[in-house]
C-alpha cells in the first residue's frame, strides 16, 4: 500500500494538520478547565458547552480519519463513483457553521457571567478562541476543496463528467481560440 506523505506539502494537507490541533486545543482546554468555584463550572458547562465539545471532538475525529485517507487511500479517491472532493467540501460548509454556531453560542454564556463573579473564565475564553479560528480555517478549507472539486474530472456532479469549461488561448499569430480544457494547442 503506497504512502502519500507528500501531502503534508499541500494546502490541504497543511490545513488538516492545523485543524486537527485547533479542535483538539478547543476540547481539551473547554473540557479541563477549572474554576475556582466548581457549582458555576456545572452551570456554564450546560447544553451549548456540551454542544462545542460535540462539534470540537467529531471534527476532531473526522479530520484526522480524512487525513489518514489522504496520506493512505489517496489512489483509491480517484476511482470514487462520486466526487469525493465535493462531498468533502460539502461536510467542511456544515462543519464550519456549526463550529462558528457552537463557538457563538457558548461565547454568549461569558456575558452572563456576574461582574463580581469568583470564577476564572480564561480556559473557556481560549477555548471559544479556538472554536472561532477552527470555523474560519474550516472555511479555508472550504476554498481549496472547491478548486479540488472544479479541477476533478468529474466536475461538480456526482458521476457525470466534467463541466463544460472552456480555455482561451492566443496563437503567436494574435489569433484567440477557444477551445474544450483538455484538448491541447501546438504552435
Amino acid at each position: 500500500m503506497p504512502t502519500h506523505f507528500g501531502v503534508f506539502k499541500e494546502p490541504k494537507g497543511i490545513l488538516k494538520v492545523i485543524l486537527i490541533a485547533l479542535s483538539l486545543l478547543a476540547w481539551s482546554v473547554a473540557v479541563g478547565h477549572t474554576t475556582v468555584n466548581t457549582d458555576y463550572k456545572d452551570s456554564f458547562f450546560d447544553g451549548k458547552g456540551r454542544f462545542f465539545v460535540f462539534v470540537c471532538v467529531f471534527l476532531w475525529l473526522a479530520e484526522m480519519g480524512i487525513l489518514a485517507v489522504y496520506v493512505f487511500l489517496k489512489d483509491n479517491l480517484v476511482n470514487l463513483p462520486f466526487n469525493y472532493w465535493l462531498a468533502e467540501l460539502i461536510f467542511s460548509v456544515v462543519w464550519a457553521f456549526l463550529a462558528i454556531l457552537s463557538a457563538g453560542l457558548w461565547a454568549s454564556r461569558i456575558n452572563d457571567i456576574p461582574s463580581g463573579a469568583d470564577a476564572d473564565t480564561k480556559g473557556w475564553e481560549f477555548a471559544i478562541a479556538m472554536g472561532f479560528l477552527t470555523s474560519f480555517v474550516l472555511l479555508a478549507n472550504c476554498y481549496y476543496l472547491y478548486k479540488e472539486a472544479r479541477d476533478s474530472p468529474k466536475g461538480f456532479g456526482f458521476g457525470g463528467s466534467g463541466g463544460s469549461r472552456t480555455t482561451t488561448t492566443t496563437t503567436t499569430t494574435g489569433a484567440t481560440n477557444v477551445m474544450p480544457d483538455e484538448a491541447t494547442v501546438t504552435v
